[in-house]
């Protein structure tokens, strides 16, 4: 999750995994929504319940990846990236490519 962007399917699981969770009961019936989602996901700080956006989460933490490899503080990852798909130029204008991995592509995004 912290390199790779999940794939929407994989989201809205994890999310609908969360909302049984904390809407179910015991006998597998549906429970009861005592608040909406936005208010669940909303931070506690807001008035909310503090629960994380799954997909927005997971966007921050490839971000940071993005970071570290600008700023060049995880040597060994940007060192590899520098080589592979952008030698010539800066991270920011770095392109797509041919034949991206995953990872890769995540990061662009």
């Amino acid at each position: 999750m912290s390199l790779f962007l999940l794939p929407k399917g994989t989201i809205q699981a994890l999310t609908n995994t969360m909302a049984k969770f904390w809407w179910g009961n015991a006998q597998k019936e549906r429970g009861v929504h005592w608040c909406s989602w936005n208010k669940v996901t909303k931070p506690k700080g807001s008035g909310g319940l503090g629960f994380k956006d799954i997909e927005l989460f997971n966007i921050s933490f490839v971000g940071k990846q993005a970071w570290r490899i600008m700023e060049g503080s995880n040597q060994i990852l940007s060192n590899f990236s520098r080589t592979k798909y952008f030698i010539n130029e800066e991270f920011m204008f770095a392109n797509l490519g041919s034949m991206p991995s995953w990872a890769w592509r995540g990061l662009l995004k």
